[in-house]
């Protein structure tokens, strides 16, 4: 009778791929972010934005951020409840934290009237 070794971690599929709903959710949440800031970032490329509150570049971005937010909340309820430990879960709840705190930052920063390096300064006069 021959002995048969037991997989440890299984396939690297199985690794990457979430096994609940709450875990696809995640990964579904982190693409539409991707997907989103891609599309903000074409419409300004292509020349579509006018002003700063061109509706174009705006709601993309806006919901892109709300997608971050969504894929960091439920890629940790994710974690913590179905105890998920796919690839796509922890990569979702890294994009879901990293693009919600920059959007946390640059509002903080537009709330303080300070760049990153300071004060930003204010503009020449006009001539004449």
């Amino acid at each position: 009778m021959a002995i048969q070794a037991q997989k440890v971690g299984g396939s690297f599929w199985s690794r990457l791929t979430p096994r609940s709903r709450l875990g696809w959710w995640a990964a579904g949440l982190a693409a539409a972010v991707v997907l989103l800031q891609a599309l903000a970032y074409l419409a300004i490329f292509v020349g579509l934005e006018t002003s700063d509150f061109a509706p174009a570049v705006v709601i993309p971005i806006g919901l892109a951020i709300i997608a971050g937010a969504a894929a960091l909340i439920v890629g940790v309820l994710s974690i913590i409840t179905r105890r998920e430990r796919s690839i796509l879960v922890f990569l979702s709840a890294l994009v879901g934290f990293a693009y919600f705190a920059l959007w946390a930052i640059t509002f903080v920063s537009g709330l303080t009237g300070s760049g990153p390096s300071g004060p930003i300064p204010s503009p020449p006069p006009p001539p004449g």
